[in-house]
C-alpha cells in the first residue's frame, strides 16, 4: 500500500515534531505506517521531512548561527588584526560544538548499519524503553549550572556521544544529547541550546544518508509520491517549529523526564503492534 496525501501530512507532521522532542521520530514513523498499512518507508518522504526540518532549524536558529560564523572568523584572526573583541563564551560554544560533532559524526557512521532492523517494531520497542530510561537519569542528578563559561572540552565529547548513540533508530537526538549534558552537571536551558544546534548537523547527516539509500535503491518515482512527500515535508518544517518552542517553554518550567515516561507508553504500543500485526 502506497501512503497517501493525507498519511503523508500526518506522518511529516508527527515526524517533525517529535524530531525535537526528545521521543524519536523514527519509531513514530514506523508506528504511523503500520496503522495505516504502510510496510515500508520511501526514501524520498524520509528526505523531504528531514530536509524541510534543517532547513527550519537553520531559518530558527539564524541569528546564533551567524553570530558563531562571526566569532569563529574573528577566533581565525591574529589577535592584533582583530577588530572587534572576541566572545569568549560563544568561542567555548564553538569549540564544544566542534568535538561534539566528530564525536557525534564517527559514532553515526560506525552504527549506520543499524538502520536494517529499524522496520522492525520489537526492535523499536526495546530502543524506545532504553531512550526513556535515558531521559529518567538527570531527574536523579541534581541540576547544574555549566555552560560554555566554565564547561570543560570532556562535556562537549560527552555530547557528542549522546547524539551519536542517537544514530540507533528509535533513540532520541535531543534525548540523549540534553540528557548526556544534564547528567554532567550543563544549564538546562544551555543543554537544549546546544542540543539544537548540533541537530543541525545531525540532520544534515540523515539527508546524506537519505540520499544515499534513494541512490541505491534506484525506485522510480512518481507525481504522486513526490506531491505527497513535498507537502509532508511542508507540515513536518511546521511541527519542527513548534516542537522547538515546546522544549523551551518545558526547559524554563520544568526537566524532560516526563517525556521517560511518554516513551514507555509509546513503547508498550509498540510491543502490542508487534503481537497483533
Amino acid at each position: 500500500m502506497n501512503m497517501n496525501l493525507v498519511q503523508g501530512i500526518i506522518i511529516g507532521f508527527v515526524s517533525g515534531f517529535a524530531e525535537m522532542l526528545p521521543i524519536s521520530a523514527d519509531a513514530h514513523r514506523l508506528i504511523l505506517r503500520t496503522i495505516f498499512g504502510i510496510p515500508t518507508e520511501d526514501a524520498l518522504f524520509r528526505l523531504f521531512c528531514h530536509g524541510f526540518s534543517l532547513l527550519m532549524l537553520v531559518w530558527m536558529f539564524q541569528e546564533d548561527l551567524r553570530h558563531l560564523q562571526r566569532t569563529n572568523r574573528i577566533m581565525n584572526t591574529p589577535p592584533k588584526r582583530r577588530r572587534q573583541k572576541l566572545d569568549y563564551a560563544s568561542s567555548i560554544t564553538i569549540r564544544l560544538l566542534k568535538t561534539a560533532f566528530i564525536v557525534m559524526l564517527v559514532m553515526r557512521v560506525l552504527l549506520s548499519k543499524l538502520t536494517l532492523i529499524q522496520e522492525r517494531l520489537s526492535y523499536m520497542t526495546i530502543a524506545l524503553a532504553f531512550n526513556g530510561l535515558v531521559l529518567l537519569v538527570p531527574s536523579l542528578i541534581r541540576n547544574g549550572n555549566m555552560d560554555s563559561r566554565n564547561m570543560p572540552k570532556i562535556t562537549g565529547a560527552i555530547m557528542g556521544i549522546g547524539g551519536g548513540i542517537a544514530g540507533i533508530p528509535g533513540v532520541s537526538h535531543m534525548g540523549t544529547v540534553t540528557s548526556f549534558a544534564v547528567s554532567s552537571g550543563v544549564d538546562r536551558r544551555y543543554a537544549l541550546r546546544f542540543a539544537s544546534i548540533l541537530m543541525i548537523p545531525n540532520l544534515a547527516i540523515e539527508v546524506v544518508f537519505d540520499l544515499s539509500s534513494m541512490m541505491v535503491s534506484g525506485s522510480a518515482l512518481s507525481r504522486r509520491m513526490l506531491l505527497t512527500s513535498l507537502v509532508g515535508g511542508c507540515f513536518a518544517a511546521f511541527a519542527t517549529y513548534l516542537g522547538v518552542r515546546l522544549m523551551h517553554w518545558i526547559a524554563d518550567r520544568r526537566g524532560f523526564d516526563c517525556f521517560a515516561y511518554y516513551c514507555w507508553g509509546t513503547a508498550l504500543l509498540c510491543y502490542i503492534l508487534f503481537l497483533i500485526v
